[in-house]
């Protein structure tokens, strides 16, 4: 009687919510990691850069999906209560941050965006693990990360690090920021 009270109460305050027994939501959802890119030259050790990842997450669930994402720059720290993205290299965790604050994907839908990585704490790690240059310490960075998403707060999906994924390292941008993304790189429904 007592879980009939609770589940007509669910129901009266919550009546567009779909409620779904022995089943996360987290079944249907899949990111990947397409590219990464710094703003670190191919050679030399001038700085330590950025990284930034393009990331696709695709939504193949039977409901919306809420991904929650910090926004940049980010809130000072005590106004900032955990991460929403981020990824774990050995033991630091570091933000994964996009212009965007929130990603809302209807079922059976995808959206690629361009996030950062780190957000100015590459520095501090380059030097606390004592690499021999700049791109070494960035390709393992990127290789050797497991990334977190947090989904309608509440599910945790881990997308694997990937032993062969190349950082493409670029050089500084331009002014106009020629290969910065600030907008969904690509959004669609799928079949």
């Amino acid at each position: 009687m007592k879980l009939f009270k609770i589940l007509f109460l669910i129901i009266l305050f919550f009546p567009e919510r779909e409620i779904v027994f022995g089943k996360s939501q987290k079944d249907g959802i899949t990111i990947t990691i397409d590219s990464v890119y710094s703003d670190q030259y191919p050679e030399g050790n001038y700085f330590i850069g950025m990284v930034f990842l393009n990331i696709t997450v695709i939504n193949r669930s039977d409901s919306v999906v809420t991904v929650y994402m910090p926004e940049i720059p980010p809130p000072p720290p005590s106004e900032r209560d955990g991460f929403d993205c981020y990824g774990i290299f050995r033991s630091d965790t570091l933000e994964l941050g996009t212009i965007y604050s929130s990603l809302i994907l209807e079922p059976n839908t995808l959206e690629s965006r361009q996030y950062i990585y780190g957000n100015g704490k590459e520095d501090t790690l380059y030097e606390k693990y004592g690499y021999p240059s700049p791109q070494k310490f960035l390709q393992d960075l990127v290789r050797e990360s497991r990334y977190y998403f947090i989904f309608d707060r509440r599910d945790t999906c881990m997308v694997e690090s990937d032993s062969t994924l190349e950082i493409q390292f670029l050089g500084r941008f331009g002014e106009e920021g020629e290969w910065i993304e600030v907008r969904p790189l690509r959004k669609e429904k799928l079949p």
